[in-house]
């Protein structure tokens, strides 16, 4: 079992910080629940908030996302060393 540290990019802290703020007034309304499906879907890829991922190039994705680019960079080393990995992901 690997746990990998990423940081998000500059991109997914500002998004990360407008969920935060839309879950205190949505906590309000009864409504928080939907704003937490949101930051799962941030911490998981941020085009998912947009529902554009079909539709990117690889480079692209890398690019939006440091958990992606921590998990291909860490399967590059698994790779190298002539091993195998399987990946669990919760989406």
């Amino acid at each position: 079992l690997v746990h990998l540290y990423c940081e998000m990019s500059a991109a997914e802290r500002l998004q990360h910080q407008e969920l935060l703020g839309a879950l205190v007034e949505q906590r309000r309304a009864g409504r928080h629940l939907a704003v937490l499906h949101r930051l799962t879907d941030l911490y998981q890829h941020p085009s998912l908030l947009r529902g554009d991922s079909s539709s990117a190039t690889a480079e692209t994705l890398l690019n939006e996302s440091g958990k992606l680019r921590a998990v291909v960079d860490r399967l590059r080393e698994i790779r190298r060393a002539g091993e195998k990995a399987i990946i669990f992901a919760r989406r």
